[in-house]
């Protein structure tokens, strides 16, 4: 008995965990969705005016890099979470 509550505890947490990582995953993917949109307006106006702001772009790029890292990471946390759940 005190097992199936056990397991029904647990279960219950990690629904909780993944509902949590879930919401952060969507809002990691918001994230890059505007700073890849801000990066193309700059390489648009940067190839119809002419302009040159290579620190921007710069900033943009590592700014992209790092979200996709931290979704990658949370993907692989939250596929961990719903395997040991599982179990």
């Amino acid at each position: 008995m005190n097992s199936i509550k056990f397991n029904a505890a647990q279960q219950a947490e990690g629904l909780v965990l993944s509902a949590f990582w879930g919401e952060s995953l969507r809002h990691d993917h918001q994230r890059l969705y505007t700073l890849q949109s801000r990066l193309a307006a700059l390489r648009i106006r940067r190839r119809v005016r002419g302009l040159r702001d290579k620190a921007q772009v710069r900033v943009l790029l590592r700014q992209c890099r790092q979200t996709r890292t931290t979704l990658r990471h949370a993907h692989a946390r939250l596929m961990r979470i719903c395997i040991v759940v599982s179990q």
